[in-house]
C-alpha cells in the first residue's frame, strides 16, 4: 500500500507543475527559492516512502527476465542519468531530444521492466513510463515560451561527468539504497 501510496504522491506533486496559475501564486507567495527546496524535500520523502512500499509490496513474478536484459538494463541506464542531469541546464542535447527529463524516465522504466518480472516493478515502471508519456504532450501544448539558454559544450561536459558519477554511484550503492542489487550484473 505504501507504494501506491508513494506513487499516487508523486503524480499529485509533480501535476502541481501542469497547473501554471496556482503554481505561480504559491512561487510568488513563498518565493521560487523556498518552493524549491519544498519541492526537493517532498520529491525526496516521495522516493524513501516508495522504498519502503517497494520492500514491503508482495512480489509475483510474472516472468524471469535473462541475465542478458538485465545487462542490457545497465547500459540503458547510462543515458537516463545523462539525460537527468543534462535536462537540468544549457546543454546541447536539448536541440535532438526536446524532454530530456521525461525520456530519460522512459529509458529507466523500460530499462527497469527489462530487468524485473515482478507485480511491483509493472505497478512502478509503467506507472512512471505512461506519466513522463502523458506529460509531454501536455508540456508541448502550453503557449508559453521556454526560457532559452545558450548551450554550452562545458555544461555538456559537466553533464557526462556528474551523469557517470551518479550512475557509478547508484549502481554501487543500489542494494543499499533500494534493497535490490545490481553490481553482480556488470560484466566485469
Amino acid at each position: 500500500m505504501l507504494l501506491a501510496t508513494a506513487l499516487a504522491l508523486f503524480f499529485v506533486v509533480h501535476s502541481f507543475a501542469f497547473w501554471r496559475t496556482q503554481r505561480q501564486a504559491l512561487i510568488d507567495a513563498i518565493s521560487y527559492p523556498i518552493y524549491r527546496v519544498l519541492f526537493s524535500l517532498s520529491a525526496f520523502g516521495i522516493v524513501y516512502l516508495g522504498v519502503l512500499g517497494w520492500n514491503d509490496f508482495p512480489v509475483i513474478y510474472l516472468y524471469e527476465p535473462s541475465p542478458i536484459f538485465k545487462q542490457l538494463h545497465l547500459i540503458l541506464m547510462l543515458p537516463a542519468f545523462y539525460l537527468w542531469v543534462a535536462a537540468r541546464g544549457p546543454s546541447h542535447v536539448k536541440r535532438y531530444i526536446k524532454h530530456p527529463m521525461l525520456t530519460g524516465i522512459l529509458i529507466w522504466g523500460l530499462g527497469h521492466l527489462l530487468a524485473n518480472g515482478d507485480t511491483r516493478s509493472m505497478l512502478l515502471f509503467v506507472s512512471m513510463m505512461l506519466f513522463a508519456a502523458v506529460s509531454m504532450p501536455i508540456i508541448d501544448r502550453r503557449k508559453e515560451e521556454p526560457v532559452a539558454l545558450s548551450p554550452s559544450i562545458v555544461f555538456d561536459m559537466f553533464s557526462l561527468v556528474l551523469g557517470l558519477t551518479l550512475y557509478v554511484l547508484m549502481a554501487k550503492y543500489h542494494g543499499t539504497l533500494i534493497g535490490v542489487p545490481v553490481t553482480q550484473y556488470f560484466p566485469f
